[in-house]
């Protein structure tokens, strides 16, 4: 699919998120993020915790995905 969508993400407690298994910098914690539409797989790493989720999300064009990710 073409075009871009926005995801916002959180967590309890905060996580570092990879996204399609590329670090990013960003965190649970920061303002939405975009993405290509399609399917993309989003792990959360918690280092200090040794706390790791992998969630997969659709991002649609002109979309808005949020999701929030219990690491517990």
């Amino acid at each position: 699919p073409a075009g871009k969508g926005k995801v916002a993400i959180k967590s309890d407690p905060w996580a570092y998120i990879t996204i399609d298994g590329r670090r990013t910098k960003m965190t649970t914690s920061a303002r939405p993020f975009t993405l290509s539409a399609g399917t993309h797989r989003i792990t959360l790493v918690n280092p200090a915790l040794n706390l790791k989720k992998t969630i997969t999300i659709v991002v649609e064009a002109g979309g808005l995905v949020r999701r929030f990710v219990p690491l517990r």
